[in-house]
């Protein structure tokens, strides 16, 4: 979250600004010591000083006194002032005593009884009724705090209702199943124990359940089912058969509509990725997605201030536009906006709510953490410890996602009076809700929100998180009759020895003290086993001696059992993770395969590299979060800002940075935001929270301060000449400088709006994006000369491209969208990100465009053709900022993980030459010699290329579209057809007129030289195969057998052998010396699309339009072939490598899938999507690839994984750029 500067305080508006005020003067009379050195004797942080002279909320006691210390102030009499201040703003007659009279919930979520003061959210739930009435399932995703559930329970339920239709909510919990069963078994009138043995009997019982509930209503009713926090099948329950299971009875049932159920998943948007690595979910949330959308400012006016309305109480239009400016690009502040209008409507004066009453409780920001710390506060010392390990207990720690709340029972709590109590006192106070017999923290933003609760989760996470696996673990051996096999044992058990058990509950205390005597017990049985032995070793020695060998050889394979089980385990965690951070699934993979190499564990490995794009890994050093990054002109720099208001300017070495002695630039107070380096490369801009703009001789040191805006500055640039840098800020406006001495030439006035993001064009045309959604358009002059709308909230960033024809921008909506600026054509407007798109960034040709936000992926797309998008994921967190090196296909990204990364984006493999393609191709082939490439279009157009020279070596004409290419061996001549029933032979080294062979009444669609060059077949129309004497002038061999048209041919290395493929669904090989007996063999559903021998002849390969590649052994034609699964639709083609140890296949999914023959029928996939794969195969000599691309460019590269078995694990070392941290030891290894 970004901060603001200080700014002015009325000692005379409340108790918390006239202690701030005191506290200002008080530092004014002492010099103005600086926050930095106070912080050097306080021992507190310089933000924690700052933080209590903001005036927005009242200090802790040890802060303001630490505060008053350093600045001279007397102790005692600072201390009166905070208790008078504490005294006037906690006064209990300021609170309202019947607190259920409220019109705001506070943190608590709006339930279904709540619909009558739901309010700003009308257009939302009309359009969510209308989409679940067309659909039968629906994802409802939205951030943390964007108001989702209320929007379900509030809004769509009751709206529902009124149209007539039957709704239920369900929240999974630990055991989702018995959740369902209990919501079902209260619905139904019967017992949740039968109902949920009927769901573990058969899933279907799901849709009969239903329709017994609805056998009272008309035969058009139906049950729409709301599984909200649908999250918590990930982090609260750990089974995963269980999760499964629950996922496959919700949505078999909704898909079919004789159950007459619709189903609605409230998902939080971080947890989409999870749901990505879960097939079932991918194929249900593909037109099913309805994304929360943050409010606008209309809806936020109606939110505050109708249910104030609705109870006779007017809110002053100060408040409103405060809140407005506070929650205005904060995402997932709504419930911290309830929680400060409820706390404000306790400080209201008679019917009236406040900007006083709104600025004591502590503002949006403040009033959260105001309300816990008081709490906290009036707890003695053993309930403040209590509170403590409350809280700990309601959080589930998130592992690449943010901590969340976890529902507990209430026994888990302890049965301890003073744990009553307290949780009296919470539940009071809203920070916790009960239902039943289970408690939670009443929202997510309170973990967020309070700095005490965060400080406590930071402590010791790793305890934290040894400390959830045992409440799990003694819960599951509890259920389990508490049998001995669920008992920690070994290394697990072991690390309980001498940790502290303070803060353990009586199940988590029995169970590991069941622990500790099984394990005496089973060292004292072992004790007592090897003095027996002892005593019977002479009489007994050969049996002995056997019983030694039986042992070893049990251990061995216990051993050997173990390393299967912890193999396996590895594997599938490292399949979990390919989508999610690749670079750890590598890890994992790795880890595997040296504990049980296996053909499965190679193919994962092989997939992971090929996933992950990370190049390196770099600690920013900045304290925390690294806030932005730039990359040079020149791509020998690479600056870095961040949190604690530094500036790092490091030098480039390899695919990384140097980290020796990076270029410290320090003058920011706060943080820093993405940095701008001058087109020259010698001047380096940075906006900051400081409300300053600075320009930096970035060698030197020197610097330039360009000071003018009241509020934080968030985006700067240079001009194209780098004479000029504009500055956007949330004081709604931009300023215009003189980068040379830091004048201020024009600032250009947005009528109030805080300006978030600028761009300048290579005219000196400026852009700016604003909180209300709006582009605006300035002349070089300042004058405005137009606006883009289409975003629905703050625009937070804006580039132009390096032709200024474009503008791309990114905002609060969770879309990139790119812009003519002339307003000549509709924006392009790209939605996969989940959440804030934080920047946006053109690659040096303007070709590509890259994303990152909120959900912690940069994603780059292809502007002229935006198919899905490039992912980079591995970041934990925030991706602030990312930059295109300019020489080569790097990108860099910074996040609120404190790293920035490098990232690999060029096609896969690293292509070793580009051939940029004058159309796109239908066909291609590549020489046999690997030198000479000829491709054909829809246009009729052949081109032949020499891969050593740009431009085509020669071209001809058809008038139809190409149906088929191949070079002729041997010799420089290539052949074509097209569907005008025509096939030419020319010498591409000759100009004179092409040879024509045709047969009447068909058309050829596929053709083939034989590998001496001999013979050309040619797949026809009509069925048949044409075979020609290529140094004659001669009738052809007519080749009959296929129903329907022949759409494949291919000649065995022998040159004798021919094979051809068919809409027949058949292959047919025949003897072109002996044709009459044909050899005929079933292959793909729906035809075939391709056949090709390996290199010796051994094998052959067909793909088909049922997506399957299939091999059969030629010798062995009787046999089935080896199906392998490939491609979503139809598999175009498919090629062996020179080794005939690989099978490349390409499809019309634009994907390639690779296979190692003989090793796994499971492919490695290669995702071509991001540049339209066409087709690829392998060079005949070399075995690197070749494959065509929709963006018009033929690319030739190295394959990246096909490599040995002995060379994979050394290959996996040096594409990481981490090792396991000890978070991923523990989780995955079980290392404690």
């Amino acid at each position: 979250m970004r901060g603001r500067p200080e700014r002015p305080l009325d000692p005379a508006d409340g108790p918390v600004q006239r202690l701030a005020w005191e506290l200002r003067r008080l530092r004014e009379q002492a010099g103005k010591t600086g926050y930095r050195a106070m912080a050097g004797k306080a021992h507190y942080s310089s933000t924690t000083l700052a933080d209590a002279a903001k005036g927005d909320r009242l200090p802790t006691l040890e802060v303001t006194l630490a505060y008053a210390v350093c600045c001279g102030g007397d102790p005692q009499e600072w201390e009166r002032r905070w208790r008078e201040a504490s005294a006037e703003v906690f006064a209990p007659a300021a609170l309202e005593p019947d607190r259920e009279a409220a019109p705001y919930l506070g943190l608590a979520g709006f339930g279904i009884e709540d619909g009558p003061r739901f309010f700003g959210r009308d257009r939302l739930v009309t359009e969510l009724a209308s989409r679940l009435s067309t659909h039968r399932i629906l994802v409802v995703i939205g951030a943390s705090g964007s108001g989702k559930s209320s929007l379900l329970r509030a809004g769509l339920i009751p709206e529902l209702a009124a149209r007539g239709w039957r709704s239920a909510v369900v929240l999974p919990d630990t055991h989702p199943l018995e959740s369902l069963a209990v919501r079902l078994g209260s619905l139904l009138n019967r017992s949740s124990v039968s109902t949920h043995a009927e769901l573990l009997d058969q899933p279907r019982n799901l849709g009969l359940l239903v329709r017994e509930l609805l056998v009272d209503e008309p035969a058009t009713a139906e049950l729409t089912l709301v599984v909200d926090q649908f999250e918590e099948i990930f982090t609260l329950c750990h089974d995963e058969a269980e999760r499964s299971r629950f996922i496959a009875t919700l949505l078999d049932t909704a898909r079919d509509p004789a159950n007459r159920m619709r189903l609605v998943l409230g998902l939080r948007a971080d947890f989409y990725g999870r749901c990505s690595q879960v097939p079932d979910l991918v194929n249900a949330f593909q037109d099913a997605q309805f994304l929360v959308a943050p409010m606008t400012g209309e809806e936020l006016r109606q939110a505050i201030t109708a249910p104030a309305v609705a109870a006779g109480l007017m809110v002053e239009n100060d408040l409103v536009a405060a809140i407005l400016e506070d929650v205005s690009g904060q995402p997932g502040a709504l419930p911290l906006m309830s929680h400060a209008l409820l706390e404000t409507w306790y400080r209201r004066r008679g019917t009236a709510l406040t900007l006083v009453g709104y600025r004591n409780a502590g503002g949006v920001h403040g009033a959260i953490a105001d309300t816990a710390d008081t709490v906290f506060h009036e707890l003695d010392l053993r309930q403040q410890l209590i509170t403590r390990n409350i809280f700990l207990r309601l959080t589930a720690l998130g592992e690449g996602t943010e901590d969340t709340r976890r529902r507990v029972a209430r026994s888990e709590l302890g049965a301890d009076p003073d744990t009553a109590t307290v949780l009296d006192r919470l539940i009071a106070a809203r920070l916790i809700t009960a239902q039943d017999n289970t408690v939670e923290v009443a929202h997510e933003a309170l973990i967020r929100g309070w700095p005490l609760l965060s400080g406590w989760l930071a402590e010791n996470r790793e305890g934290l998180l040894a400390q959830r696996r045992l409440t799990e673990s003694a819960i599951e051996w509890d259920r389990n009759g508490r049998a001995t096999e669920f008992l920690y044992r070994g290394r697990r058990l072991g690390r309980w020895d001498d940790a502290d058990r303070s803060d353990l509950n009586e199940l988590e205390t029995a169970f590991l003290a069941a622990g500790f005597a099984e394990r005496e017990r089973e060292r004292d049985e072992t004790l007592h086993r090897s003095r027996r032995l002892t005593s019977a070793l002479v009489a007994v020695t050969v049996v002995v001696a056997l019983l030694a060998l039986v042992a070893v050889w049990n251990a061995g394979r216990a051993t050997e059992e173990r390393d299967q089980s912890t193999a396996g385990k590895l594997l599938a965690n490292a399949r979990t993770q390919l989508q999610a951070d690749p670079e750890l699934s590598i890890l994992l993979a790795r880890q595997a395969h040296e504990l049980l190499p296996t053909p499965e564990s190679e193919v994962v490995l092989r997939q992971a590299i090929m996933e992950s794009r990370v190049r390196a890994l770099v600690p920013g050093k900045h304290g925390g979060s690294v806030k932005g990054i730039a990359i040079s002109p020149g791509g020998e720099q690479v600056a870095t800002t961040g949190v604690n208001g530094t500036v790092r300017v490091w030098k480039r070495s390899g695919t990384g940075v140097s980290t020796h002695d990076p270029v410290v630039l320090d003058g920011h107070r706060g943080e820093v935001w993405n940095p701008v380096f001058s087109p020259d490369g010698k001047l380096l801009a940075t906006p900051g929270q400081d409300a300053t703009a600075r320009i930096w001789d970035w060698r030197s040191g020197k610097q330039v301060t360009l000071t003018g805006h009241s509020q934080p500055v968030m985006n700067v640039a240079f001009s194209g000449d780098g004479a000029r840098l504009v500055t956007a800020s949330l004081d709604g406006t931009v300023r215009v400088w003189d980068a040379r001495d830091g004048r201020q030439l024009a600032a250009l006035d947005h009528g109030g709006a805080a300006v978030w993001s600028v761009a300048i064009a290579a005219d000196g045309r400026i852009a700016s994006g604003t909180d209300d959604g709006i582009i605006r358009l300035w002349s070089p002059a300042g004058a405005e000369t137009g606006r883009l709308t289409g975003h629905s909230g703050s625009v937070k960033s804006l580039k132009f491209s390096p032709d200024s024809a474009s503008l791309a921008s990114g905002g609060d909506d969770g879309t990139v969208r790119v812009w003519d600026p002339a307003g000549g054509r509709a924006p392009l407007v790209l939605r996969e990100a989940q959440g804030t798109v934080e920047t946006v960034s053109f690659d040096p040709a303007g070709q590509r465009i890259a994303g990152s936000g909120q959900d912690g992926v940069v994603r780059i797309w292809n502007v002229a053709n935006p198919g899905p998008a490039l992912a980079l994921r591995g970041h934990r967190g925030e991706v602030w900022g990312i930059g295109f090196d300019p020489r080569h296909p790097v990108l860099a990204s910074a996040g609120s993980d404190g790293t920035f990364r490098f990232w690999e984006i060029g096609a896969p493999g690293d292509p070793q030459r580009l051939l940029p393609l004058e159309s796109k191709p239908l066909y291609f082939d590549v020489s046999p010699d690997g030198r000479r490439a000829i491709t054909g279009d829809d246009a009729g157009v052949v081109r032949v290329w020499d891969l050593d020279r740009p431009g085509p070596k020669a071209f001809q004409r058809f008038p139809g579209w190409v149906t088929g290419l191949a070079f002729q061996p041997h010799s420089r001549r290539v052949a074509a057809s097209s569907d005008d029933a025509d096939v030419r032979i020319w010498d591409t080294d000759d100009d004179g007129p092409p040879a024509a062979r045709s047969v009447p009444d068909a058309s050829p669609r596929a053709l083939a030289f034989s590998p001496d060059g001999g013979r050309l077949a040619v797949a026809l129309s009509d069925g048949s195969v044409a075979v020609w004497p290529t140094g004659a002038d001669a009738e052809p061999l007519r080749l009959r057998g296929h129903d329907g048209s022949a759409f494949a041919v291919a000649f065995h290395p022998d040159s004798r052998r021919v094979a051809s493929g068919g809409r027949d669904e058949t292959i047919r090989i025949w003897d072109v010396t002996a044709p009459d007996k044909p050899r005929t063999l079933r292959a793909q559903t729906g035809g075939v699309s391709g056949v090709t021998f390996s290199p010796d002849g051994s094998l052959l390969a067909a793909s088909g339009y049922d997506g399957t590649v299939r091999v059969w052994r030629t010798e062995q034609l009787d046999r089935e072939p080896m199906v392998l699964r490939s491609h979503q639709g139809i598999t175009w083609n498919v090629s062996f490598s020179p080794d005939g140890r690989w099978l490349v296949s390409s499809g019309n999914d634009a994907q390639i899938r690779l296979w190692e023959l003989g090793r796994s029928r499971q492919p490695v996939t290669i995702d071509g999507r991001a540049t339209g794969l066409e087709s690829a195969l392998f060079m005949p000599v070399d075995g690197r690839l070749a494959s065509t691309h929709a963006d018009k460019v033929l690319r030739i590269w190295q394959c990246p994984i096909c490599v040995s078995g002995d060379r994979l694990t050394e290959l996996a070392g040096e594409r990481v750029t981490r090792q396991f941290s000890d978070e991923e030891r523990t989780t995955y290894l079980e290392q404690h």
